[in-house]
C-alpha cells in the first residue's frame, strides 16, 4: 500500500500600502489691516515650500510669493474698498508639488508694479530634475540671468531667458538628492538690471 505525505505550505502573503492620495491646499482670504491677507492648509505635513500666485483683473497668474509660511499679506492690494478683481491661488512646491488650491478673490485696491521689483523664484522637483519658475513685473525685459551654486563654490550663470520666458528646467542636476547643495537665484539683466531674487536651493533625499 503506498504511503502518501503531504506537506502543508505556508503562503505568504504581503500587503502593500496603497500610495497615498496627493493633496491639495485649501485657500481661503481675508482683509487684515487694510490688506488682503491669504492663508491656506495642507493635509500633507511634509510639505515645506509653497508657491503663491495672483491675477489681478483676469490678466493672468503671477508667481508673487515662495516661502514654508502658510500666510501672505500682500501690501499691494488695500481691501475693502476698491473696484479691482484680485484673486490667488497656492500649490505645494517641495517635496512633493500638488496641484493648485481653490481660487479665492476678493475686490479691492490694487498699488501697481514696481518696474524695478525683485523677481521672485520658486523651485520644484519635475521628474527627478530641477524646475525653477520666477516672476517679473517687468513684462518688456530682455533677459533673465539664472545662477547656480553647488557646494561651497560661488554662484556662477548657467542659462539667460528672454522675454515671455518664466521658467527653467536644469537637467544636470537630481533632484531630490543627497549630494551636494545646490543653490539658484535670478535677476534682471537687461532693459534694466534688478536685485537678485531670492535663493532657493534644491531639497535633500
Amino acid at each position: 500500500m503506498s504511503r502518501f505525505s503531504q506537506r502543508n505550505r505556508r503562503a505568504t502573503v504581503v500587503l502593500e500600502a496603497a500610495a497615498p492620495t496627493p493633496t491639495t491646499p485649501v485657500a481661503s482670504i481675508q482683509c487684515f489691516g487694510g490688506n488682503a491677507r491669504v492663508s491656506w492648509t495642507d493635509t500633507d505635513p511634509a510639505g515645506t515650500q509653497w508657491e503663491l500666485e495672483r491675477q489681478i483683473d483676469a490678466g493672468g497668474f503671477n508667481l508673487i510669493s515662495y516661502d514654508s509660511a502658510l500666510l501672505f499679506d500682500d501690501g499691494l492690494v488695500f481691501c475693502p474698498s476698491g473696484s479691482t478683481s484680485i484673486e490667488y491661488r497656492v500649490k505645494r512646491a517641495l517635496p512633493t508639488p500638488s496641484s493648485y488650491s481653490n481660487t479665492v478673490s476678493l475686490t479691492g485696491t490694487f498699488t501697481g508694479t514696481d518696474p524695478a521689483a525683485t523677481p521672485v523664484l520658486a523651485l520644484e522637483c519635475s521628474s527627478g530634475d530641477v524646475m525653477l519658475r520666477w516672476s517679473e513685473t517687468t513684462p518688456t525685459f530682455t533677459t533673465m540671468s539664472i545662477e547656480r551654486k553647488i557646494g561651497a563654490a560661488s554662484f556662477a550663470q548657467i542659462a539667460t531667458r528672454g522675454t515671455g520666458v518664466y521658467e527653467y528646467l536644469d537637467t544636470a542636476v537630481a533632484c531630490p538628492s543627497a549630494g551636494s547643495v545646490v543653490q539658484y537665484r535670478v535677476r534682471r539683466t537687461a532693459p534694466t538690471v534688478s536685485s537678485y531674487s531670492n535663493i532657493v536651493e534644491r531639497p535633500a533625499a
